[in-house]
């Protein structure tokens, strides 16, 4: 799913490892722009699969510019 840039993204995630972990590499994991639609997703894969189920919220914090490098703090960023 496509995002607009600078805005806050919902990703869901089920743990299915055994050491209780989460590893994005091994799924491509299912991105939302509300809260709301992440949540119901959640639950339907909850009731259907019985997994766990997480809503992560992904918060762009830092934007790193080309040419000379330029770290720049996004508002909004918690760090």
């Amino acid at each position: 799913m496509k995002h607009k840039q600078r805005e806050t993204v919902y990703i869901i995630t089920t743990i299915d490892n055994l050491d209780s972990t989460v590893d994005f590499e091994d799924q491509s994991p299912e991105t939302f722009d509300r809260l709301e639609d992440a949540l119901a997703d959640a639950q339907a894969t909850t009731r259907e699969y019985g997994l766990r189920s997480y809503v992560y919220k992904c918060i762009p914090i830092r934007q790193v510019d080309r040419g000379k490098i330029r770290v720049t703090k996004l508002q909004g960023g918690m760090e």
